[in-house]
């Protein structure tokens, strides 16, 4: 929870002020500074004024403030693990969608490919090599509505046998850890989406319904054996923004994809695999909007 100051002018002969936020009267007694701390704020908006009380009288509210508390991101570089963990040794995040029975999904790596990590951290990566589409959760994170996820990826993105890697929000699954379920959300990944039609790289903003995957928007990336990517997806109510740029460069003004989709209004955010291995994350970040 977080703690919000409010400021005012100083009323001549006044005795005191009240503080009011969002209509109710937050001070049991007058105030007789020009400030006030409200304490035990959730992340919402808020709307702030104050009176000034003489002999028994109040005055009209003050200029309204309006303000907002918010969150701060949550994020992780892995480093917190040892090299060769796998998904039964990393609580906090949830594997599903995999197969029965396999336990090495995800594993922590030092120096993937021998590339110097971004971060001083570790990087994580699938090793199961199937058509299977898998899952990583972020617990901890919980579930959100608007959200913007930032993460720094990395592999073989032209690889024809490596498969797509990409960050999702609003995740749910009507059932867990079976290749069964039926999978919904949306996530974003630099891979082969284009077809024989418009080979190449892209970034792709993806759809899951009921498990049945689709591109819903994409533009290509030029991408190159092996390197780090940042990767930013931001959702807010049926807005779907999307952005990818290489570590050590600038970063984009604007964002490179914009679509709008209203099928999904909640849910879970992680790492997901459409196929293929050999894809890693070294960060990962979540900020609720």
């Amino acid at each position: 929870m977080k703690i919000a100051k409010c400021t005012w002018d100083a009323v001549q002969d006044a005795d005191g002020y009240n503080v009011y936020l969002n209509g109710d009267k937050v001070n049991e007694e007058l105030i007789t500074d020009t400030h006030f701390y409200i304490p035990g704020l959730e992340p919402d908006q808020y709307e702030a004024y104050a009176t000034s009380v003489q002999q028994g009288i109040e005055s009209d509210p003050s200029n309204v403030q309006v303000f907002e508390i918010s969150s701060p991101p949550l994020s992780t570089d892995f480093g917190e693990f040892e090299d060769g963990d796998n998904n039964q040794d990393i609580a906090e995040w949830i594997s599903e969608n995999e197969d029965s029975g396999t336990v090495d999904l995800w594993v922590v790596n030092d120096e993937p490919f021998g590339m110097p990590l971004p971060n001083e951290g570790k990087a994580i990566r699938d090793i199961v090599a199937n058509q299977h589409q898998r899952w990583l959760l972020w617990d901890e994170a919980g579930e959100h509505n608007d959200v913007q996820i930032k993460s720094i990826i990395g592999g073989r993105f032209l690889s024809t046998t490596d498969g797509d890697l990409a960050i999702a929000a609003r995740y749910s699954s009507d059932e867990e850890n079976s290749n069964t379920s039926l999978v919904n959300g949306y996530a974003v990944g630099i891979g082969d989406a284009g077809g024989t039609e418009d080979p190449g790289s892209h970034l792709s903003i993806y759809k899951w319904n009921d498990n049945v995957l689709s591109v819903i928007g994409k533009v290509p990336f030029e991408a190159t054996e092996e390197e780090w990517i940042n990767l930013v997806l931001r959702i807010e109510g049926d807005s779907l923004k999307a952005k990818a740029w290489d570590v050590g460069e600038p970063e984009p003004s604007s964002w490179m994809l914009e679509e709008t989709d209203s099928d999904h209004a909640t849910g879970r955010v992680g790492i997901a695999k459409t196929e293929g291995i050999n894809s890693y994350v070294d960060y990962f970040e979540v900020e609720s909007l």
